[in-house]
């Protein structure tokens, strides 16, 4: 469908929004204009889904893309807030109610992190969670604090069991909150990875943190571990978060192996 169809496909449910609600569908018209070109569905299958016209089976396939693609979750939210009652609006994140050029960018905190070694840090964590975290070879010769972290594992009986009822990959990360500059705990916490690609030595992530970090202000750490648990490093090219979903570009000095695993580490 090209823009013009688009536009009166929005306009024809858009009759008594808010003024608010047609300034958001006009933002998600102009933007489409200048959209690098993606493989993503017709916008019509979009709004269908969006206005939960589809059937079961169709509504399954566009709500995976939608995880994978943040302009088309974009237009999912625009078009829903559009046909609201403005007695029971649908709350949108910040990002949304932003200019249309600016995106959320979480900017990182600095943390003065008070050791003196990695193996102070090491044994600091050790004396207060006790067995909690496991710290491999990698671990243990890693330059800086969030290397270690990253490379160390949680014991399985520190581990509750989880499930989840979509599709993807679950990453236990690990977040690491600060008191004034003082770790305060080390825990579990679930991050949902929708989409996952290797290509040579650049790694793309699509994924959702859970709803606990939506209000904190938080920096996402990322690794891989090769098949014999050594840490390469990843380095975050481009960013982009939109409420509780990120995506990244991550590259490493030397290909991936494919066989190996994501480590992630929130602080």
């Amino acid at each position: 469908m090209v823009v013009q169809d688009l536009e009166g496909e929005l306009m024809k449910t858009a009759n008594g929004c808010s003024d608010f609600a047609l300034k958001l569908l006009e933002i998600e018209k102009e933007r489409l204009k200048t959209a690098v070109p993606r493989d993503c569905p017709a916008e019509e299958l979009i709004l269908a889904y969006a206005w939960h016209e589809l059937n079961a089976e169709d509504e399954k396939k566009i709500a995976v893309h939608v995880h994978e693609c943040l302009d088309c979750l974009d237009m999912v939210i625009a078009a829903r807030h559009a046909v609201a009652v403005d007695s029971a609006p649908i709350p949108l994140p910040a990002w949304l109610t932003a200019d249309a050029e600016k995106s959320e960018v979480r900017t990182g905190k600095i943390i003065h992190w008070p050791y003196g070694s990695v193996g102070e840090m090491i044994e600091d964590i050790r004396q207060r969670w006790g067995e909690m975290i496991d710290w491999p070879l990698a671990a243990m010769k890693s330059l800086n604090f969030e290397s270690a972290l990253l490379a160390a594992s949680f014991s399985q009986n520190a581990l509750p069991m989880r499930a989840a009822d979509d599709a993807g990959q679950i990453v236990t990360a690990k977040w690491i909150r600060f008191d004034d500059d003082n770790i305060a705990e080390v825990r579990p916490i679930t991050v949902q990875i929708h989409n996952q690609k290797i290509v040579g030595n650049r790694l793309e992530l699509v994924g959702e943190l859970p709803p606990e970090l939506n209000q904190i202000k938080v920096v996402l750490h990322f690794g891989w571990t090769t098949p014999d648990n050594d840490l390469i490093s990843l380095k975050t090219e481009t960013e982009e978060n939109r409420s509780s979903f990120f995506s990244r570009s991550l590259i490493a000095k030397n290909d991936l192996d494919p066989e190996g695993k994501l480590k992630m580490l929130i602080v």
